[in-house]
C-alpha cells in the first residue's frame, strides 16, 4: 500500500515477494522481489490517481499451465476532516480509455451472468478489458509480453470517479494485492487409490464407499457441467464404509471448473494492518486478532494505530468473520473447497496423500533453521513446510508460529522445496489454515444416504464491493456464510471448513496436510470454531476474484 494525504504525507511499504515456476513447474523458482507502488499523485480536479507500479519475476506463459501473475489494484480515500471514519472505496471510471497504464493490461474477472458485477456477460475465463470495464471496484493488470519471467515497472493513472472536488483535503490510499490465475479446465477432487489411507470425508465419484481394507477411492473429474447445471457429489464421510449424497448443488456454487484469480500469498500481518488502519476505530477494535507477541503474531493496535515489524507473516489469530470482512473491503470473495483443491493440483491425477507441492505427506520436512534475520529475506536452510510446532533457531529463536508469506522459494528451490501448488500459488499446505466455503448437508451424519443441497449451498460467485457493514466490522455481502455461521453440515445454510494443515499440526494429525482432507469441515473441533472470542494461533487465509 502507499498512501497520500494532503494533510500530511505518509507512506508505507510493505515488501511483497514473487515467485515463478518453469514452464514444465518442474524445476527452479526463481528468487523473490519487491512488489512496489511509488510517485503516488492525486489531482482531484481531473479525478485522476496515478502512481508506478513494479514488480519483479512477473509471468504470463501460453503453454502449460497457461496462467500468469497478476496484480489486483484499488484506491480508497478519506476526508482529513473526519480521520477517524472508515476510508471510502474509490470507484473506476467504467470506460477503460480513461484508465492508462505502460506495459500492462487490464483483465477481465472470471464469474457468472449477473453475479459479481460481469455487466451481464458469462465470462468463464478471463480476457484482455474491452471498451467498458466489467466491473469498476477495482483493476486487474498483468503484464504485456507473453513470456516466461521478467520485471513489469508500469505509470498507472486510474480515474477515480467519487473523490471529492477539489479544495477538500483527502487522505488516499493505493493498495496491490498479488494475484495467481487459475485457468479454466477440468480437475479431480479426491485421493488416489488409497482406500481407508487416503484423506479423510473425500470427494468420490459415488460408485463406491471405502471399507476397512478396500483399495478403490474413485476421485471425481470436474467438467464444465458441473458449472452450468445442479449437480450431485458424492462424500465417503463421516465414517468409514458409509458415505453422503448431496444433491442439487447449484450451478452458481463454485465448483472451481471455471477460471479465478487467487492470492498467490496468506493474508500477511502487514496487508492486515492495511486492513485496519481503513476502519473507524471501533471496527479496528472488532477486527483486531489480539494476542500480540503470541506464537509470533506481532500485529499490535495503539491509539487506532495497526503496525507491525514482521510485515511479510502471515497473520494468524484470524476467524472467519475477520477474513469475510477483509475479503469484502479488497473486493474479493472466499473460495470454495473444490476451488482449494484445484489451486493446489491443478490438472494432474491426484496422487497418494498429497500436499499442494506435489509431496506425500510420508515426506513431509518440517522446517526449523532460518538463514539469518527475519527481514523479509530469510528462507529456511531446510524443510519444505511450517508444521509441526517447530521450535525456530535463528530468526526470531525460540518461538513456535506461522513464517513469512513464501519463504521457502528460493533460486534453487523446486515446486516441492518451494511449497508451491501446481499454478505457482504459495503455502497452501502448512503455515496458516485456509478458511473454505464448504458443501452442506442437511444431516450431521448419514450412512449411504442422499441429502438435499439445493437449499443450503447457496454461495455464488459474487466478490466484496469494499465497504463493510459499518459500525460492526462484518462484511455485508448476500449469499456469503454470515460471519457467526456453523462448521457442521447440519442443516445450515453455507458451512465454513478449513484446509491444508498449519504451523502447528503435528505428525499425528499430518493427514491434514493433505490436499482432499475434509476432516476440519465434518468434524465439531475447536480448531474450526470460528465464533468471536474463539481466536486460535494457526488460522489465517486467503481469498479470489
Amino acid at each position: 500500500m502507499k498512501t497520500l494525504k494532503k494533510c500530511r504525507l505518509f507512506l508505507l511499504s510493505f515488501r511483497k515477494m514473487i515467485f515463478l515456476f518453469s514452464i514444465l513447474l518442474l524445476s527452479s523458482i526463481v528468487q523473490a522481489n519487491n512488489l512496489t507502488i511509488t510517485g503516488i499523485a492525486v489531482n482531484q480536479t481531473t479525478q485522476n490517481v496515478t502512481f508506478t507500479l513494479s514488480w519483479d519475476n512477473s509471468w504470463n506463459i501460453t503453454t502449460t499451465p497457461n496462467n500468469w501473475d497478476a496484480v489486483w489494484v484499488f484506491v480508497k480515500w478519506r476526508l482529513c476532516s473526519n480521520p477517524t471514519a472508515d476510508y471510502t472505496h474509490g470507484t473506476l471510471s467504467a470506460t477503460t480509455a480513461n484508465h492508462s497504464y505502460t506495459n500492462l493490461q487490464a483483465m477481465t474477472t472470471p464469474c457468472s451472468a449477473g453475479i459479481g458485477g460481469c455487466g451481464g456477460a458469462d465470462v468463464t475465463q478471463s480476457a484482455v478489458q474491452g471498451l467498458t470495464l466489467d466491473f469498476t471496484q477495482g483493476i486487474m493488470l498483468r503484464k504485456t509480453v507473453t513470456d516466461v519471467l521478467g520485471t513489469v515497472t508500469s505509470d498507472v493513472s486510474l480515474k477515480i470517479t467519487n473523490l471529492p472536488a477539489a479544495g477538500i483535503d483527502i487522505s488516499t490510499s493505493v493498495f496491490a494485492i498479488e494475484m495467481v490465475y487459475v485457468p479454466q479446465n477440468n480437475f479431480y477432487l479426491g485421493d488416489a487409490t488409497a482406500g481407508i489411507l487416503g484423506a479423510t470425508n473425500r470427494f468420490t465419484d459415488g460408485s463406491r464407499f471405502v471399507v476397512p481394507g478396500d483399495l478403490l477411492s474413485p476421485y471425481v473429474n470436474i467438467t464444465a457441467a458441473y458449472e452450468t447445471g445442479a449437480q450431485t457429489f458424492f462424500i465417503n464421510a463421516p465414517a468409514v464404509g458409509a458415505g453422503t449424497q448431496i444433491t442439487g448443488v447449484p450451478a452458481v456454487w463454485p465448483k472451481g471448473q471455471y477460471g479465478f484469480y487467487i492470492m498467490k500469498y496468506e493474508i500477511s500481518e502487514g496487508q492486515y494492518a492495511e486492513f485496519l488502519n481503513t476502519l473507524s476505530s471501533a471496527e479496528q477494535t472488532i477486527r483486531w486478532p489480539g494476542n500480540y507477541n503470541t506464537n509470533r503474531n506481532r500485529l499490535n493496535l495503539i491509539a487506532g494505530v495497526a503496525s507491525t515489524d514482521r510485515p511479510d507473516r502471515a497473520q494468524n489469530y484470524l476467524i472467519w468473520s475477520d477474513i469475510a470482512a477483509y475479503l469484502d473491503w479488497a473486493c474479493l470473495r472466499p473460495m470454495t473447497e473444490m476451488e482449494y483443491e484445484k489451486a493446489c493440483r491443478g490438472t494432474a491425477t491426484p496422487a497418494l496423500a498429497e500436499m499442494a507441492n506435489s509431496a506425500s505427506t510420508a515426506t513431509v520436512t518440517a522446517a526449523v533453521n532460518f538463514s539469518g534475520a527475519e527481514n523479509g529475506t530469510e528462507t529456511f536452510t531446510a524443510g519444505n513446510t511450517v508444521t509441526q510446532s517447530q521450535v525456530y533457531t535463528n530468526g526470531d529463536a525460540g518461538t513456535t508460529g506461522p513464517a513469512r508469506c513464501g519463504i521457502f522459494a528460493t533460486g534453487s528451490s523446486t515446486r516441492t522445496t518451494a511449497n508451491a501448488s501446481y499454478y505457482g500459488v504459495m503455502d497452501l499446505t502448512g503455515n496458516v489454515r485456509e478458511f473454505v466455503v464448504a458443501l452442506a448437508a442437511d444431516v450431521n451424519s448419514a450412512v449411504s444416504s442422499t441429502q438435499t443441497g439445493n437449499i443450503l449451498n447457496v454461495f455464488d460467485r459474487r466478490w466484496g464491493d469494499g465497504d463493510i457493514a459499518t459500525g460492526g466490522g462484518l462484511h455485508n455481502v448476500t449469499n456469503w456464510p454470515i460471519s457467526t455461521v456453523a462448521t457442521l453440515a447440519a442443516n445450515t445454510t453455507n458451512i465454513i471448513g478449513q484446509k491444508g494443515g498449519d504451523w502447528a499440526t503435528t505428525l499425528a494429525n499430518v493427514a491434514y496436510n493433505q490436499v482432499s482432507s475434509r476432516f476440519l469441515i465434518y468434524n465439531t473441533t475447536t480448531a474450526i470454531n470460528n465464533t468471536i472470542g474463539a481466536r486460535t494461533n494457526y488460522c489465517g487465509g486467503r481469498g479470489v476474484r
